[in-house]
């Protein structure tokens, strides 16, 4: 059986993908956030492969064999080894394939694909998981953001190139789909207003320049956008006729819904995405307010 995972944002895209290369099942993760895209996928044995489209539309394919970790203790998803984002290829000493395709301007990455990009998919599909398949449908953007779920709702995907939507849609429909979603809306609450990101909370310019009100409204709107993405996601797999079932980040079984053995404490990667928060007393009032105010 191949799965795939639609969610919005700290949905756990990381923590399962991690469990299936701890079961020794491969992966992959299609990356739309921030322009340029980019495909990565994993194997058992640790070989890694990126994909983009560069401005001439062709596809760019890079693939480095990696060493596997030592130890379960290196491996453990604490730790966070050769995150999702790493690239062997450092730029300005960051490992990172977000700022090889961002900072580096010899390599002119595409935003909006009108060319080749989609010609990675197969090999995406031919993982054991796929993790947003979205651009599969035709849409890039930030996925759990208000703009992202208008153009779902609206079915007005963004690509230039939208030629290979049809064959992936019965492509989809032929595998076990899920959309991941948090009914502990408190702890939901708790991973955005303590989190890493958008925008980072330890950041004085955010929580002081620009006022405690503003940042507290701002990450409300995005836990509100965050909620409403997943309908969208059952609105667009609906309208493609996509079969896809839920998946209760608390509750739910990985064992039963994946098909895996080895699983990790389902809440091990908040660790990497959260902050030492300093003020834990004020974080834990904004989530009281939060749910308060949308239970």
């Amino acid at each position: 059986m191949k799965y795939s995972y639609f969610c919005a944002k700290k949905a756990g895209k990381y923590l399962l993908r991690e469990i299936f290369l701890k079961n020794n099942r491969s992966s992959s993760l299609l990356v739309t956030g921030k322009p340029p895209a980019y495909a990565t996928c994993i194997t058992p044995d640790w070989k890694r492969d990126w994909y983009w489209e560069n401005n001439n539309g062709e596809l760019v394919h890079h693939e480095y064999q990696d060493t596997p970790p030592d130890s379960n203790e290196q491996f453990d998803v604490h730790n966070g080894y050769h995150s999702e984002t790493w690239f062997y290829i450092p730029t300005y000493d960051s490992y990172s394939i977000k700022k090889y395709l961002k900072d580096r301007p010899e390599v002119k990455a595409s935003d909006d694909c009108p060319g080749h990009f989609h010609k990675c998919y197969n090999h995406c599909l031919s993982m054991d998981l796929c993790v947003n398949p979205l651009p599969m449908l035709g849409y890039l953007g930030e996925i759990g953001t208000g703009k992202m779920a208008d153009r779902l709702f609206a079915r007005q995907p963004n690509m230039k190139n939208l030629s290979f939507v049809g064959r992936f849609v019965e492509r989809l429909r032929a595998r076990k789909n899920y959309i991941g979603y948090k009914e502990d809306i408190r702890h939901h609450a708790y991973n955005f207003f303590a989190g890493t990101g958008r925008p980072v909370y330890m950041n004085p310019d955010v929580l002081f320049t620009n006022t405690e009100e503003k940042y507290v409204a701002q990450i409300t709107k995005l836990i509100n956008n965050n909620r409403r993405f997943i309908v969208a996601l059952q609105y667009i797999l609906d309208y493609y006729d996509i079969p896809y079932e839920f998946f209760n980040l608390d509750n739910d079984s990985y064992s039963e819904k994946f098909g895996v053995t080895e699983t990790f404490d389902r809440y091990a990667s908040d660790l990497p995405f959260v902050d030492k928060p300093t003020y834990q007393d004020k974080i834990e009032q904004w989530v009281d307010d939060y749910v308060k105010k949308y239970p």
